[in-house]
């Protein structure tokens, strides 16, 4: 049928005459083209990659000013444990198994960051003072007191008794170590840390500072919801450019194949490839993060490239058949588009 502008011939008008220059300075374009993909793809490392998980809500969300409060007048709105898991039985009664988890719950309490840990040897020194400060029976004659009460860090012989009220008191316990085992337990660190960089740094220095503390028949590392979230982030750039690249290959197959042509496919790939390369240039550039929400922008970004590329080079190579002039192709499809953006 003859194509008639029915809808908008100004808009005809002027995207005919955008046409035209862009055919007349294409290799202008194209050198710009090629700048801006350059510049782009030097910029790419400097993207950072990070999560903050308190950012999703703005500033005057409830959840937000709850998380605040929580930070400023209690120990930290969120938590993850670090785990000691040994094969012995017991390895956690022991005097110089609880003196190493002491010495690395005092570490971790100096982070920046972290505002309070609790574990299973904060159990013991509660039980060791309350047995420290039972009266002696009615009747039953006082033993002599030193001049200042001894803990079993002291004194190591009292642990035995400390020891039988923990076997005794099984419910108290159960979320700090594996009672009647006990050859694990855990450290539960409370934290006003959002970031998933600062957390996966606080995580490595735990790890290095337990790897010179603890003996190999000790396994420590950290786990829990925050730390979940962290190394999630942490996997974001090599999750992005294995979805990337398979979406790459699968366009150009499909492009490959509807056009009969490898040549075809690979000049298809342009238009596809160049925004999502301007999106991560821009990103490195600017110095935006690259997050668990910000990932979602090069998926939506390359599908709306793969739509435009498909309907304009399905349309162009329908004209050209019809026309045998490319240029003139370019400018019916001009023409076209405009008619279907005023009906829109």
């Amino acid at each position: 049928k003859r194509r008639e502008e029915t809808f908008s011939p100004v808009l005809s008008s002027a995207l005919k005459r955008i046409s035209r220059m862009d055919m007349r300075h294409r290799r202008t374009i194209i050198l710009a083209g090629i700048l801006i993909a350059i510049f782009s793809a030097s910029q790419i490392p400097s993207i950072q990659v990070d999560s903050n998980f308190q950012s999703f809500f703005r500033e005057d969300d409830p959840v937000r000013q709850a998380s605040d409060a929580i930070n400023e007048h209690l120990a930290g709105s969120t938590a993850f444990y670090v785990t000691i898991d040994g094969e012995e039985k017991n390895i956690i009664r022991k005097w110089d198994t609880l003196r190493r988890i002491k010495d690395l719950q005092f570490y971790i309490d100096s982070l920046p960051g972290v505002e309070k840990t609790i574990s299973f040897v904060d159990y013991c020194e509660i039980l060791d003072r309350g047995i420290q400060a039972v009266p002696p029976l009615e009747g039953t004659p006082e033993a002599p007191r030193a001049e200042a009460d001894t803990t079993f860090w002291e004194n190591p012989s009292q642990l035995d008794g400390v020891m039988q009220l923990v076997f005794l008191n099984a419910n108290s316990i159960s979320g700090v170590v594996n009672h009647p085992v006990f050859s694990r337990t855990n450290i539960i660190v409370r934290t006003s840390l959002t970031r998933a960089s600062d957390v996966t740094a606080t995580v490595e220095k735990i790890q290095t500072f337990a790897e010179k503390t603890f003996p190999p028949e000790l396994k420590v590392h950290a786990t829990g919801e925050l730390i979940l979230h962290a190394r999630t982030s942490g996997d974001i750039v090599r999750g992005q450019i294995q979805s990337l690249a398979l979406a790459a290959g699968v366009i150009f197959i499909v492009m490959s194949t509807m056009f009969l042509s490898f040549r075809i496919g690979l000049i298809a790939m342009i238009p596809n490839l160049f925004p999502i390369l301007v999106f991560f240039g821009l990103m490195g550039a600017s110095g935006a993060v690259l997050s668990l929400s910000t990932n979602v922008i090069a998926a939506i970004v390359l599908g709306i490239a793969v739509d435009d590329t498909i309907h304009l080079m399905t349309r162009l190579s329908t004209d050209v058949r019809s026309t045998a002039d490319q240029e003139q192709a370019c400018l019916l499809y001009t023409s076209d588009a405009a008619d279907e953006s005023s009906r829109g």
